[in-house]
């Protein structure tokens, strides 16, 4: 039986800044795009970082100083079982 993996929505709040993201993904296909520098990429890593695959802050150095916390809401189908989590990081 196959796994997958349905990523809800990501929320990232910055308190250096007072500034919030909320990004809501549907059921089926989503398409991030966005002129270069739009903040595509940044976004993956934010999902991988907020899962805690992606620890070399390198990339996210600007925004990990804005002492920022994120928040991704997932659903885990196995067996005709849906499973809710929600992965929350700050990093400090």
């Amino acid at each position: 039986m196959k796994t997958y993996l349905n990523i809800n929505k990501i929320f990232i709040h910055s308190e250096v800044n007072n500034k919030s993201f909320l990004a809501e993904f549907g059921k089926k296909l989503n398409v991030i795009y966005g002129a270069n520098t739009a903040g595509k990429s940044t976004l993956i890593q934010l999902i991988l970082f907020t899962f805690g695959i992606n620890d070399n802050k390198t990339k996210l150095i600007k925004i990990l100083s804005e002492n920022i916390f994120t928040r991704l809401d997932i659903t885990i189908k196995k067996n005709n079982e849906n499973i809710e989590y929600t992965f929350v990081r700050k990093d400090d």
